[in-house]
């Protein structure tokens, strides 16, 4: 397996994202930027546990990824073997896990009870109707709340809350618009039993796209709330602006489209929160 076959594997995208929403968990909890190497070394945390929680979906949606025609994914396509993406999960939660003991007890907490939920997830809850989504939509918010307890010592901020509970809103109506799109595979290789099977695609995706909209409003409250570290910083404002476009243009297009449009949908949601990470960061720091 070659490092971009690995890539897409764990979606290391993904991975950076969550380790960039760590650092700025720190950075906002601490009022400052803390110490380089510090920051590096924590952060690896999420990012390896990401990259194995990853790696363990993929192996054991192998025949639900055949189904719904995942070519893209490595074990679809040949490109990894399943004894390379087991042993990818393995050494993930290892290292994640690992690095968190020698930070701190809480840091080792928040990343032991987390690799146990993911692998939790991959085995069951994933196939019950909101729990996997909830599961997943955690996992966005946790970050930053992890990276505020490490430096905070335990104590969390109005700000880091604001941060969480938009990531938690965005990751919830991104898991929707998934499950949405994989009923298919879902149904015959695992005999799921998912939100869409539940009420409908349609009726999943006006719920996904509710969700869109809240965390829009959500965004907007530390720009207009004299005590956050945001408070009326174009920094901020500005990418969270364009961030908030594109989940708008990404719930339109999923409604007025449907399943046609949901795998562009997940990638323009993706780059929407790449943008919107660069503004929380932009604004704590400048």
């Amino acid at each position: 397996m070659d490092l971009r076959t690995f890539a897409r594997l764990t979606r290391i995208e993904h991975a950076f994202m969550i380790a960039l929403a760590a650092v700025i968990g720190e950075i906002v909890a601490a009022n400052s930027i803390p110490a380089a190497g510090f920051l590096a070394v924590s952060c690896l945390v999420p990012f390896f546990i990401c990259l194995a929680s990853f790696a363990l979906n993929d192996l054991l949606d192998v025949e639900s990824d055949r189904i719904n025609k995942r070519a893209d994914r490595p074990l679809v396509s040949g490109e990894a073997s399943r004894p390379e993406a087991l042993a990818s999960a393995v050494l993930g939660f290892l290292a994640g896990n690992l690095i968190a003991y020698f930070i701190s007890p809480i840091a080792f907490l928040i990343a032991f009870a987390f690799s146990l939920l993911a692998i939790l997830y991959d085995a069951k809850l994933k196939d019950l109707p909101l729990a996997g989504n909830l599961y997943i939509a955690a996992t966005m918010a946790i970050p930053f709340i992890y990276g505020a307890m490490i430096v905070a010592n335990g104590v969390l901020s109005s700000d880091v809350l604001v941060l969480s509970a938009m990531a938690f809103v965005i990751g919830l109506g991104r898991e929707f618009m998934g499950t949405a799109r994989d009923v298919k595979g879902d149904r015959e290789a695992r005999k799921a039993s998912t939100l869409p099977m539940m009420i409908g695609v349609s009726n999943t995706l006006v719920l996904a796209s509710l969700l869109y909209l809240l965390a829009i409003v959500i965004s907007y409250i530390p720009y207009f709330s004299p005590t956050s570290v945001y408070a009326e910083k174009l920094a901020y404002a500005l990418p969270i602006t364009l961030a908030n476009a594109l989940f708008a243009f990404a719930a339109y297009k999923s409604l007025t489209e449907g399943e046609r449009f949901l795998r562009r949908a997940r990638n323009i949601s993706l780059l929407a929160l790449g943008i919107g990470l660069l503004g929380f960061l932009a604004g704590a720091v400048l």
